[in-house]
């Protein structure tokens, strides 16, 4: 039986049954060919084990949601294959076994062969008869022309019907597509010659273009200074076009003229606008020649002809500068030497100026460089051009005029003392232009940082303001401090310093403890009568004497003069008096004093007296006694950037819970809390003790198995053998990484933290200042980061679950909590105030304020600065 195909197929296969089939076979079997090459190509963002099309199949799960990363899109013909690497993790390690992947694998530098090249052919051509011949070819070279003689116009691959490149008409507005190339060049030749507006200007185009004298156009120009296009009337010219304006004819001469008395009047000789007057050129001349050359009036030229009203020849103002730049740049870029002559002075030769305005006419366009076209550009048309538009990555030197004036776009003014100035210009050379953009962006914003010594020098710096730091209260002065114990039995007490007993909080008073009761009023919490107290002060006196100190004790009683035990009865007993060795005082020299004393049971007796010099023993005067450190300083402080891992004011013990080891993080020295290593303190604490609790951290990750809530801090009464929020109080960060701070004070386990700052508001990479401001009457908490107020709650259960301040807990974490959680962070320091702060206490603790040389000797080694000096 034999095969019929259709009659179509038949048409165009004019062969046998056989043939046909044949034909057809093998034309499927290169669509088969091409469609499955399509589906396992290696261009663009495909990878080998992906079986659909690129084209079709999204790669945002790929490259963004298994990734994480932004996917980096191919721009051009040449991918960023650096930033293409950053995006993308070892998705064909099966492929490479070496280190990177090869990922230039997957791209195509052209992927259609020849056409790129073919277009740049195209598009490099100055005028039509550069472009390649096309033949035969229905696919070639056309001319985009443009007819405003102050736009370009370009080659372009199309066809007889238009470019290929669609998109032409937007880049390129009021263009028109002409495929004869021919008739191509004799547009251009005409809209060059048009420039050629009088005889004057013959030589305008030389070799390319005269002056028709009797149409007083310009007319193209063959090779023998003939019409090029003698078939056009519009071009042609009935006789030889002159090229040279000497041989322009002369005006003729005027008729002398008789006046009415008879005299004869002979008029001068008329003369050509470019004739020397004086041996120069006149302004008339110069302004001719600049217009015939193509100088708009709107440009620095004309302008300047014109009577320079906006300064850009003399004066020193901003288009001054900028009118010297391009002179410069033309001069660098473009190989144009310019002269004052050509810009109204005149003392110059005709052709010399006429070459200087056209070959700047010429750079608008030709111009090597970008700066170069913009530099013409602003001469010749008045366009954009910025003197200080330097490549970021160049280095200097630059401007000192350009360097002021990116200081005052940043907002820095003159009296900043980091204001570029012939002195410090150097300083600024040394950096490449984006690093001095910003270096002063980077001022600006410091001026607006809650860190205040960055705050104070950016100011300074910036616009020469200086700031004094606003020092919070730090309270008295005079007197003494009386911290609070209960008696536990510890008969080391005074020879040790730090109890380890429950305590209760500090005292401040004017005078030394004076008491003789038998109550619990002795005390300021009023409840125990098993209480043990350390007094701290300084005696001065205002000439050099000797001392004693006389006291009646019930019970124990220890007294230090200048860190030396003096007096030490240190057992129960009933009232007892007792003198105490002598002690040196000198003139004006404060001596510091301790006094130890505890009450067991019933009554309790504490006077002191003074004795100066075998006198009477009087109390002791109010004005001899100054503490260590005003009142406002901490009550506790773990500072750890000093390298110790105790509290510096021996107010509470503490010991360590595995390897806490020493670092540095950002240039700054500090205590490493990784893991499960922690400081546990071995005192239980009376929330009456403290007031505000601030700390310096660093989150250098957030490690995974880790605590819900991760405890900064933590007071509970359960150990480790509690619920994760038992019976407790904590500052804590956020889980899952979303690194916020929060507080929580709860009796048993249910809900959420009190308090939360927010997401993102405590990210890990940077030091972070953290306080928690427990009200007054613990019926609120604040809690600050960086010195700015993030969350505040009050809540009557607060207030009720602390008992008023009168709640103890038996167990206090630095880092830690009955989850034992991980952790990686760095601590500076951990302070603990007996008072409410305020913002300017915290700014104060943020700035490592409160600091006093002679009694925190500090290192200078730290990395840390104190803002404020209390000395």
């Amino acid at each position: 039986m034999a095969i019929k195909l259709p009659k179509l197929i038949s048409k165009i296969l004019p062969f046998d049954t056989g043939v046909q089939i044949l034909i057809l076979s093998v034309v499927v079997a290169i669509v088969i060919a091409f469609v499955y090459r399509s589906f396992h190509a290696k261009e663009g963002f495909g990878v080998m084990y992906d079986t659909q099309t690129r084209y079709t199949d999204s790669q945002r799960p790929l490259f963004n949601e298994k990734m994480n990363k932004e996917v980096p899109y191919n721009t051009g013909l040449e991918t960023d294959m650096s930033r293409f690497r950053d995006a993308v993790n070892n998705v064909d390690s099966g492929i490479n076994r070496v280190t990177t992947n090869n990922l230039d694998m997957y791209f195509e530098k052209d992927p259609l062969p020849g056409i790129v090249a073919a277009e740049l052919v195209c598009s490099n051509a100055a005028e039509p008869s550069q472009l390649p011949a096309r033949g035969n070819s229905m696919v070639g070279c056309g001319w985009w022309y443009q007819d405003d003689d102050n736009k370009t116009s370009i080659g372009a691959r199309g066809t007889s019907v238009g470019p290929i490149d669609i998109d032409l008409d937007k880049k390129q507005p009021g263009g028109q597509w002409i495929w004869d190339l021919n008739l191509a060049q004799k547009r251009e030749d005409a809209k060059r010659c048009r420039k050629v507006k009088s005889c004057g200007l013959a030589d305008l185009v030389p070799g390319k273009c005269g002056f028709c004298l009797s149409t007083s156009i310009g007319v193209p120009l063959d090779v023998y200074g003939r019409p090029k296009y003698p078939k056009d009337e519009r071009l042609d010219c009935t006789e030889p076009p002159v090229t040279k304006p000497g041989n322009c004819p002369r005006p003729a001469p005027l008729a002398p003229v008789v006046n009415a008395d008879g005299t004869v009047t002979i008029p001068p000789v008329p003369r050509q606008v470019c004739d020397p007057i004086g041996g120069k050129l006149s302004i008339d001349c110069l302004v001719t020649l600049a217009l015939g050359a193509g100088c708009q009036e709107e440009g620095a030229v004309m302008s300047i002809l014109r009577g320079d009203t906006l300064g850009y020849y003399k004066g020193r103002t901003d288009t001054n500068f900028r009118f010297k730049k391009a002179i410069e740049m033309i001069k660098l870029d473009a190989k144009i030497n310019s002269s004052g002559a050509y810009f109204g002075d005149g003392s110059c030769d005709r052709d010399e100026v006429l070459s200087f305005y056209t070959k700047i006419v010429a750079a608008v366009k030709s111009g090597q460089t970008t700066r170069s076209r913009e530099a013409a550009g602003f001469l010749v048309n008045g366009t954009d051009f910025d003197p200080c538009d330097y490549d970021p990555q160049q280095n200097g030197p630059f401007e000192l005029y350009c360097q002021q004036r990116v200081a005052r776009e940043k907002g820095c003014q003159p009296d900043g003392s980091a204001f570029p100035t012939l002195n410090n210009k150097g300083t600024y050379d040394g950096m490449t232009w984006s690093k001095i953009n910003d270096y002063f962006t980077g001022l600006r914003n410091s001026m607006a940082s809650n860190e205040q010594n960055e705050q104070i020098d950016a100011n300074k710096k910036c616009i020469g303001v200086t700031i004094a730091p606003v020092a919070a209260d730090c309270g008295d002065t005079n007197g003494c401090e009386v911290l609070w114990y209960t008696w536990e039995y510890e008969w080391d007490f005074p020879e040790k310093d730090t109890s380890t007993a429950t305590f209760w909080g500090r005292e401040i008073k004017p005078v030394l403890p004076d008491f003789n009761t038998g109550g619990n009023d002795f005390n300021p919490y009023g409840m125990y009568d098993r209480m043990a107290m350390r007094v701290r002060t300084r005696l001065t006196n205002k000439t050099t004497s000797q001392g004693r100190i006389w006291v009646m004790t019930d019970d124990g009683v220890a007294v230090k003069a200048n860190n030396k035990m003096v007096l030490r009865t240190w057992w129960d007993q009933g009232p007892t008096a007792y003198q105490t060795n002598p002690f040196q005082l000198i003139e004006n020299k404060a001596m510091p004093l301790d006094m130890y004393f505890y009450e067991n049971y019933g009554g309790a007796t504490f006077v002191p007296r003074l004795q100066i010099d075998n006198g009477a023993y009087q109390p002791v005067p109010a004005q001899m006694l100054t503490m260590r450190v005003p009142s406002g300083f901490p009550i506790a402080r773990w500072d750890f950037y000093m390298g110790s891992l105790k509290d510096r004011n021996n107010v509470l013990g503490s010991n360590t819970y595995g390897s806490v080891p020493f670092g540095v993080v950002d240039g700054k020295k500090c205590a490493l809390f990784t893991d499960q290593n922690y400081i546990q303190i071995t005192n239980p604490i009376c929330v009456s003790a403290f007031k505000s609790i601030t700390m310096m951290i660093y989150i250098r990750s957030n490690p995974p198995n880790h605590g819900e809530w991760p405890r900064l801090w933590e007071m509970n009464n359960y150990g480790f053998n509690g619920g994760w929020c038992q019976d407790s109080l904590f500052g804590c960060m956020s889980p899952n990484n979303s690194m916020g701070l929060g507080f929580y004070s709860k009796q048993w386990c249910w809900a959420g933290p009190d308090m939360w700052t927010g997401g993102g508001t405590s990210n890990p990479g940077r030091w972070i200042h953290v306080a928690w401001v427990l009200d007054q009457d613990y019926g609120g908490m604040t809690t600050y980061i960086d010195g700015v107020s993030m969350s505040r709650r009050t809540d009557y259960w607060l207030s009720y679950n602390l008992q008023q301040g009168r709640k103890t807990f038996n167990t206090f974490y630095i880092f830690n909590s009955s989850e034992r959680f991980n952790k990686d962070v760095a601590v500076a320091w951990f302070h603990m105030f007996d008072y409410v702060m305020d913002k300017d206490d915290i700014q104060m603790d943020r700035g490592l304020g409160f600091i006093d040389s002679s009694v925190y000797p500090e290192d200078v080694g730290t990395g840390w600065k104190s803002s404020f000096k209390t000395k």
